[in-house]
């Protein structure tokens, strides 16, 4: 490790120079010991006085020396306790050893103190430096060597020979002698445990040899493991074959050696082979006494004895498992008298992780020894605390470990101490005295909690004291690493957690408090943490802070101005959360926000470059038609920057590229071919080191030819293909999946054209979703490692997941492009989908979902194009492939929506399910399971898991946790933003599976009416007040007349909407109320007076909502159903004033209606005022096409040429009165 020399103090007392020979021997030999590897002492780089130099903080020194392997050093100083720790260090900064400096939070700048006396809170660099001479011997010593090896070749032959043979020589009796040892370690064990003696059958070469003697512990550790293999061997065959009376004096002998061996790694490694052992006798009525003998050795003196009882005790657990009934009460007594250990700190730690076994089998209904083991939960945290006082770390880590698994329980085992250990837990995070190991250990379990108990983090009232935590965490310096874990990233994850996990009427303001005060704070490490949790919050609380975007947006634009760098940094991430969000509200703000992100790419520290191009990234996509005028400027800038030396640069420019592309569509076929050349340049790439880079084009060629077209991209259609399909052989998973993405795009854009490619790239992307996934890291290669824990989950490469992700979604929008060709594919692709709907990952999942529905609507619509009619039997037959496709479409969603446990799978799949009702109505749900496990309809066992959901009974919104209560059962009133996600499209499918059924769907509603309007409450947010009524309102317009049996309290409950103070909700029950009128049979006159008295203040054309739209539909409706018992002499002056509509089009079918009858019934007012009406007519007969349902279209047309027909001369002259550009359209309507 190299140390740079300190400058000298620019004030205050001077720093002594340094003279090796006036140092007391005890201080230099600290100092000697801190530089060593051994300390471990925990250095940072940082600049000072424009020098690149590694500093420390005081603590992590005094921890060092408080560590085992000084202490093992035998000749340096004793050191008991930090305060004497702390004196230590002291003198080596009293002799001038360390030089005390001072560092601005959130930078790696340093300044000389004023002063050089050591605290433990301050910042150390070091002027000494370890004696160099035996180094530099040896470094002369090494190049001579490799001096010599380099002239090897003019060494005279019989010396190049000699050298040949006696490396053979030498490396043939180093293997040899190792071999002998560890035969020597094995029979000796295997003797000893048969015979009760050891025996050595071979000389022992290695006597007084220190060097091979280091490495017995290691050969006997080794040994043990090969006997518990034999053990293990044929699954306990082997030890069965032996003769009893071999097993007998196994079984003695090995616990004489659990507590004479002197080694810990040893003995835990032969406490393994007790436990395997025992596995096989116990199951066969055998070793009984065994549980017994090890409660006596933890009740005895010797404190190895008490630590392998523990020990054992603890690795045995599954093998009593099924036992376990008759041992829990005594165990929890042993356990209760070995947590409090007077001597032995591992007693009490194992104490711990077997008592987090015994909570394994504690039943939740257990009330007795619930009760006894929570008694327990404070001696837990006593020994957590020694641990901590001690730097104990590894023993720390294990507790850490069994709190984690015990949150996750159904007993509620730590309902009763939850608040002090919530507080605890948050103590130890704010503790920078710990390591930080520790305290991320401490910030994971606050994560835990918040997904597991927060029900009871919510009535605890301790989501305030965790968020001022938090931000004081948050504020802290990052390292230079920052995808590895550390305290203020895991701080901002809370926040996060807390957002996603509750109420943003609970976290939101809280948060924002926060942020204000921290926004005008001197440090610029709370600055940062300001704009951190503001890029977190977002994703939880998005809806809450709408009407809040623009102050919280004023904010975020300060902060991408500040002077500190990371405050800039953490600006952009929370810019870069606010575009993925409130994509029109930040998009409104170009001309303010580009200009800064333009200065941000020119920033002169380059590591806010990637953050500002990663932002510039996000925000540009939304951007559209705005883009243009900064168009040019952008890309001389992008092009500019991208051929910097940086690959990460390069990446993210490329990215941007390609959303500004996507962003100006058209618009940018000027920067087409300059693009295009550069990008096929990077599509060319072979070095696996930059393929992330060529993975990137790729990608960005997709968004490149959806802008410019297919005309101006076909000439590169070939080319790109053949440069895409090459990369496939480098089997990287993301270029992969990118590669898969442009083939759905290509296929989108090109369609028929596209077919010729199938053959070759289709069974690529279905044996890319069949392919085996591989580990992440190579865990288990065969043989086991010594000292290595017995299990360790495996770990996926997400990558390949990824790749999975885009493959399936790939087979479907080819098949949306293609159709027909694609057809032979389609058993094989459906069959791929369907087995990857039980995928680990969440996106493969979603996305098999999402095939498997795309297939069915292709088939669907590429058998029938006629519109659907609702009702059950089908009223129109289906071809029998989408028939079968339906099936096992459905049957596949179905049964993996029913086990599914994330809310945003759910969320998602329920929002598909929801598209393809609306396309092919129902034949989605018409069919019933054939299976032997299954049975019932597919709209009995979809109407279950909706009712399930809106009760909050369904897998991925029920859990439980350590204090006893059900995920499920929050408040409705207090729903947290994602749980209502879920519950929103939930009650959307609601109304898709109305609209399918129709009348015939009155039984079931009857269940989903109260399961739905629940949630419309006083206090419940805005949101969840407008989904009830707006759920409940496409629901009725489904059932038709079949509402008929509901009419009085739906009625109720819309006008009880009508009165509500948000407009959103408002407008929802507007529409309501309009198609309750319209469907019902009931006769609802006498409530007419009351709800237009309650519409007029709906029509605010200020509004930002549809709510005038949807109260002027709601007005026609009543008119087409009743005109006589409508005032139209009020009424239609208001309908015209509201036209034509800019929002709601669907409100046009309803109120265009109204005014034709009401044209042909020659309405006085009405026909004063045809000449607005024709003008309102051109506007609506013009673009967008989706202005009017072709019906509304039909019904305005047949009037225009009827009343042509009638009255041809006032038609031409309203037609001229219109201008050329309107009566064209009319004219042109009419042929």
């Amino acid at each position: 490790m190299a140390h740079q020399h300190g400058p000298n103090c620019n004030h205050g007392p001077p720093v002594p120079a340094l003279n090796p020979k006036t140092i007391p021997k005890p201080v230099k030999d600290i100092a000697d010991w801190l530089l060593s590897s051994a300390a471990k002492l925990k250095q940072r780089k940082g600049q000072l006085n424009g020098k690149r130099v590694e500093y420390f903080k005081g603590k992590h020194a005094v921890n060092a020396l408080l560590r085992e392997p000084y202490k093992q050093g035998g000749k340096r100083a004793p050191i008991e306790g930090r305060a004497e720790g702390e004196a230590h260090l002291a003198k080596l900064a009293q002799h001038g050893l360390i030089l005390k400096v001072v560092k601005e939070s959130g930078s790696k700048t340093l300044k000389s103190a004023q002063d050089n006396y050591f605290s433990p809170d301050n910042y150390y660099i070091w002027i000494y430096q370890a004696s160099q001479i035996q180094g530099m011997v040896m470094g002369v010593g090494v190049l001579l060597l490799v001096f010599a090896g380099v002239l090897f070749p003019l060494w005279p032959p019989f010396m190049r020979q000699g050298a040949y043979y006696v490396s053979l020589l030498m490396t043939g009796l180093l293997g040899l002698l190792m071999a002998l040892g560890v035969i020597r370690a094995i029979l000796w064990v295997i003797l000893l445990v048969v015979l009760g003696r050891g025996g050595w059958l071979f000389p022992n070469l290695f006597a007084d040899v220190g060097v091979i003697e280091s490495f017995q512990p290691l050969w006997r550790q080794l040994a043990s493991v090969e006997v518990r293999k034999l053990v293990q061997k044929n699954e306990g065959a082997f030890w069965e074959s032996l003769d009893a009376g071999i097993r007998e004096g196994i079984k003695q002998n090995l616990l004489k050696m659990v507590v004479s061996e002197q080694s810990a790694v040893v003995r835990h490694s032969l406490a393994h082979v007790v436990a395997e052992t025992a596995k096989n006798e116990i199951t066969q009525n055998r070793w009984q006494d065994l549980v017994n003998v090890l409660y006596e050795s933890c009740s005895s003196p010797h404190i190895i004895h008490r630590e392998m009882g523990v020990y054992i005790l603890y690795s045995l657990f599954d093998v009593i498992a099924d036992s376990m009934d008759s041992y829990l009460a005594h165990l929890v007594s042993l356990f209760t008298r070995t947590i409090n250990d007077p001597e032995s700190l591992m007693v009490q730690v194992t104490t711990v992780q077997a008592l987090g076994k015994v909570a394994d089998f504690i039943d939740a209904d257990d009330a007795n020894s619930v009760k006894q083991f929570q008694a327990l939960i404070p001696s837990i945290v006593a020994v957590l605390q020694k641990c901590l006082d001690a730097n104990d770390d590894d023993s720390a880590g294990k507790i850490f470990a069994v709190f984690d698994d015990i949150l996750l329980l159904e007993a509620p085992l730590l309902s009763k101490h939850f608040v002090d250990l919530i507080n605890l837990f948050l103590r130890i995070s704010v503790n920078q005295e710990y390591e930080e190991d520790i305290r991320i250990r401490s910030l994971s379990f606050l994560i835990w909690c918040i997904l597991a108990a927060r029900s009871k983090i919510g009535k605890a009232k301790l989501i305030p004291n965790i968020i001022e935590a938090m931000f004081i965490i948050g504020a802290e310096e990052e390292p230079d690493n920052r995808d590895e874990d550390y305290p203020a990233k895991l701080a901002v994850q809370v926040i996060n957690s807390l957002s996603t996990h509750f109420p943003p009427q609970q976290v939101f303001p809280v948060v924002m408090q926060h942020v204000l005060k921290n926004i005008q704070s001197a440090n610029p490490g709370d600055r940062k943490a300001a704009m951190l949790a503001i890029a977190v919050l977002i994703e939880g609380a998005a809806d809450f802070m709408r009407p809040n975007v623009k102050e919280v947006l004023q904010l975020v634009v300060h902060g991408l101005q500040d002077p500190h760098v990371s405050v800039r940094k953490g600006a952009c991430m929370a810019l870069g959360s606010l575009c993925d969000d409130f994509e029109t509200e930040i998009s409104e703000q170009h001309s303010t926000i580009l200009p800064l992100l333009f200065n941000l790419l020119n920033d002169q520290d380059s590591s806010v470059h990637g953050e500002a191009l990663g932002t510039l990234d996000v925000f540009i996509e939304n951007l559209g038609e705005d883009i243009v005028p900064y168009l040019n400027g952008l890309m001389e800038k992008l092009v500019s920057i991208w051929g910097s030396d940086s690959k990460k640069v390069q990446i993210t420019t490329t990215n941007c590229i390609g959303s500004v592309a996507f962003a100006s569509s058209k618009n940018f076929i000027p920067y087409f071919n300059e693009v295009m050349t550069r990008l096929m340049v990077l599509m060319n790439i072979a070095d696996t080191d930059n393929l992330p880079l060529r993975s990137c084009a790729t990608d960005c060629v997709g968004a490149v030819a959806t802008a410019v077209g297919v005309e101006i991209f076909r000439p590169h259609l070939q080319e790109v293909m053949k440069l895409v399909y090459n990369g496939l052989k480098f089997d990287h998973p993301q270029l992969n999946q990118c590669s898969y993405v442009l083939f759905g795009v290509l296929g989108k854009l090109f369609e028929s054209e596209f077919i010729p490619y199938l053959q070759t790239i289709v069974p690529q992307i279905i044996q890319s979703c069949n392919s085996e996934e591989p580990y992440e890291s190579d865990l288990h290669t065969g043989e086991e490692t010594i000292g290595e824990a017995e299990d360790e989950t495996p770990k996926f490469s997400t990558g390949v997941a990824q790749e999975k992700e885009s493959s399936i979604d790939t087979l479907g929008e080819l098949f949306e492009a293609t159709k027909l060709a694609f057809m032979p594919f389609v058993p094989e692709s459906i069959n791929c989908a369907l087995q990857l709907l039980d995928h680990y990952h969440d996106g493969v999942r979603i996305n098999a979902a999402g095939c498997l529905l795309k297939f069915f609507n292709t088939i669907y619509v590429m058998g029938d194009q006629s519109e659907w009619e609702p009702g059950l039997p089908l009223k129109k037959q289906v071809h029998e492939n989408v028939s079968n496709v339906g099936k096992l479409a459905m049957e596949g969603i179905l049964l993996m929506l029913k086990d599914e446990e994330e809310r945003y799978v759910v969320t998602q799949v329920l929002q598909q399910l929801g598209e393809t009702l609306k396309i092919t109505g129902p034949a989605a749900i018409f069919q019933s399971f054939s299976g032997e496990t299954h049975s019932g309809t597919h709209l009995d066992l979809l109407a279950n898991q909706l009712l399930a959901i809106l009760e909050g009974e369904h897998p991925c919104q029920v859990g439980y946790s350590s204090i006893g209560e059900s995920l499920g059962q929050d408040d409705e009133e207090n729903l947290a933003e994602l749980d209502a996600l879920t519950i929103s499209a939930a009650a959307d499918t609601v109304g898709a599976l109305a609209a399918a059924v129709g009348p015939q769907f009155v039984p079931y509603f009857e269940r989903f009416f109260p399961a739905i309007s629940k949630y419309y409450k006083k206090n419940a947010s805005v949101q969840d007040r407008s989904m009830s009524i707006g759920a409940l309102a496409e629901t009725v317009e489904g059932l038709e007349e079949g509402s008929t049996v509901f009419t009085n309290e739906l009625l109720q409950f819309f006008l009880k909407g009508l009165q509500d103070t948000e407009d959103e909700v408002k407008s929802n029950a507007a529409f309501g109320i309009g198609v309750l009128i319209t469907h019902t049979t009931a006769d609802v006159s006498s409530s007419y007076p009351t709800i237009l008295q309650m519409l007029h203040p709906l029509f605010n054309p200020n509004s930002e909502t549809n709510m005038q739209d949807n109260a002027c539909g709601c007005l026609c409706r009543m008119i087409i159903k009743n005109p006589s018992a409508v005032p139209l002499d009020l009424a239609l002056p208001a309908v015209l004033g509201c036209l034509p509509l800019t929002k709601d089009y669907a409100e046009n079918r309803p109120i265009y209606k109204a005014l034709v009858d009401q044209l042909k019934a020659n309405n006085e007012y009405l026909m004063a005022q045809l000449p607005r009406i024709f003008d309102i007519f051109a506007h609506v007969l013009d673009d967008p096409q989706e202005q009017l349902h072709k019906i509304t279209r039909s019904i305005i047309v047949e009037f225009l040429i009827s009343f042509k027909n009638a009255y041809s001369a006032n038609f031409n002259s309203f037609v001229n009165q219109l201008g050329q550009e309107k009566a064209s359209i009319i004219l042109k309507s009419l042929q």
